[in-house]
Parts: structure tokens; C-alpha cells; sequence
């Protein structure tokens, strides 16, 4: 699955995956901070051929993006 990856403005930890090319405005957002300055960090982004981002569990990401239509989590990237 091929995703888009949004970082926080707010906090550079905090990242938000959604379908690729889905647009963010249709995408359900947590609420809090966090996620209230979203920046595009990664477009079409395959998880599982090594995006760099470490302390991901690209399996977990995955799972809530097919349950719920999102994915929130925390990583550090370059």
C-alpha cells in the first residue's frame, strides 16, 4: 500500500499516513496539536521497501490505515 506521509509543524516526532493521493482535507485528523500543522514529508511512500524513518512498525501503520483510514505515529526522520 502506497502512502502519503504528513509531518507535524508542531511537533517533528509526529507523523500522520494516509492513502497515496487522497487528499488530506477528506482524511479524518486526531484532534490536538500535533496534528494541527501538517506539512507533505513523504509522497507514495511504500513502507515496506524501507522508507527511512526509524522507530516505525510499518505492520502497525499499515493495520490503521486499513482499519480506520489514517495512521498516527511517532519516528524520528532525516
Amino acid at each position: 500500500m502506497l502512502l502519503d506521509i504528513y509531518r507535524s509543524g508542531v511537533n517533528q516526532a509526529c507523523f500522520l499516513a494516509i492513502p497515496a493521493g487522497r487528499p488530506l482535507a477528506s482524511a479524518t485528523i486526531p484532534a490536538g496539536p500535533d496534528y494541527a500543522d501538517l506539512a507533505l514529508h513523504l509522497q507514495g511512500a511504500d513502507l515496506l521497501s524501507g522508507v527511512e524513518l526509524k522507530g516505525l512498525d510499518a505492520d502497525q501503520v499499515l493495520k490503521q490505515v486499513a482499519d480506520v483510514g489514517y495512521a498516527v505515529f511517532t519516528a524520528s526522520a532525516p
